[in-house]
């Protein structure tokens, strides 16, 4: 159950019955869908936090560009339950002395495109979901 090696897991799982759950599936399904919106959303949002913090997260209609500026404060963005309104998001991070952490689900592709100067960035995404997922493009400066 500790395990984090996915050859390891997969070993121990081999021998197990496999049966289809279909109500299972069908929630897996909606799960990983993209949701997107009918009507357009705001162009662009900001986000400053300046000596604090913010987050976004639960079902929000996201819009074509988010801009965070983060001095000595932190941002959390979750994306799991958003709502998409364009295929091609751009996010435009300022930090600095802070952390910004955004939430990306599995059905959607990110691209890392941030300069760090004594900071650094974790992209641990997929390097492409589908090709009718939403793909969030991160630019800035850490």
């Amino acid at each position: 159950m500790a395990s984090q090696q996915h050859q390891e897991i997969f070993d121990l799982a081999a021998d197990l019955e496999q049966t289809k759950d279909s109500e299972f599936n069908s929630y897996k399904e909606r799960q990983f869908n993209v949701n997107y919106a009918a009507s357009d959303n705001d162009e662009t949002e900001t986000i400053v936090n300046i000596l604090g913090g913010s987050g976004r997260s639960g079902q929000w209609t996201v819009p074509r560009e988010i801009n965070i500026i983060t001095i000595f404060g932190g941002a959390d963005i979750d994306f799991t339950d958003a709502i998409f309104t364009t295929p091609n998001v751009t996010i435009k991070i300022l930090c600095l002395f802070g952390g910004d952490n955004i939430y990306v689900p599995e059905n959607i592709n990110v691209v890392s495109k941030a300069f760090c100067i004594l900071g650094g960035i974790n992209n641990k995404a997929p390097s492409i979901a589908s090709r009718q997922a939403p793909t969030l493009t991160i630019e800035g400066l850490v």
